[in-house]
Order: C-alpha cells, then structure tokens, then sequence
C-alpha cells in the first residue's frame, strides 16, 4: 500500500479538479476506487449520490459529469487544501467558476461563480468517498429570489 502524505493527498485532488476541467472522464476515474460514491449537497434541495459504478439510489459519474460539460466550461480556482494523512482524508476549498457553452439553456444566467468545499476519504492513493458542498451566493439575487434567508435566519 503507498503511503500517503500531504503533498500526495494534494496531488491526488488536483488530479480530480485537472480533470473535471479538461472533460476527461477516464481521467476522473483514474483517480477514484471502483466502488467510489460522490455526494453532492446544495442548500436545501436533496442530496445526490453518484457513483464510479453505481449501485441503487445512486446516478452514474458520466451522467453527472455529461451533463455539466454539455453546459458549462468549468475552471477551479483559488484553493485551499487541508490534509489529515492519519485518517486518510483531504479537503479543498476553492471557487469554480461556470461558463455557460453556446446554446445552452442556462446561458441566460450567465457565468457562475460558485463557493465549494469537496471533502475526500482516500483508500491507498485513490479516492473512496467525496462529500461535495456548494452554494451559488449569487444566482438568487440575479434571479430576484432573495427577499428573505431560507435556512439561516439573520
């Protein structure tokens, strides 16, 4: 089994983010067990689970994936990486930003700046588990939906 330490953890992630960016699907996987699970989280809508093979209840990583790239140019910036070696995790936190491809149906909305934070559990060098947070702090003012907080009261 390799060992894993910080940088590595780094190097891993990076990978990941490297190829969401380019639209490398095989890539993606490259970097995820056989039996990987994603979980996305968005404000109050349901959670989603996706998988490199996915098992019931879950959608498959392509479809996820497909369906982003259909739409969107992804870019991923300004990260933060936190590594916990000893309990094989890994964090980024970072800003991606979408934009939106010709024709497509959100191009109205405009680019997108996102805020997320994805957290990683890794089995040897490769990624067992991802829990993906993120929030569009924009989109509801853009959308005029904004007129009072719907989860944290101020």
């Amino acid at each position: 089994m390799l060992t894993m330490n910080r940088d590595r953890y780094i190097e891993a992630m990076q990978r990941y983010f490297t190829a969401v960016m380019a639209e490398d699907l095989p890539a993606i996987r490259a970097v995820f067990t056989e039996d990987a699970r994603v979980t996305i989280y968005h404000g109050d809508s349901p959670e989603r689970r996706f998988g490199v093979t996915p098992r019931a209840g879950e959608e498959s990583l392509a479809d996820f994936y497909g369906h982003i790239w259909r739409n969107y140019a992804v870019h991923f910036g300004d990260f933060t990486f936190i590594c916990d070696p000893q309990s094989g995790a890994g964090s980024a936190i970072f800003v991606p930003t979408l934009t939106p491809k010709p024709g497509c149906v959100h191009a109205a909305l405009g680019v997108l700046t996102l805020r997320n934070s994805n957290f990683f559990w890794f089995r040897g060098d490769l990624i067992h588990d991802t829990v993906i947070y993120y929030a569009n702090p924009d989109l509801g003012a853009r959308l005029g939906l904004t007129t009072a907080p719907v989860t944290v009261p101020r």
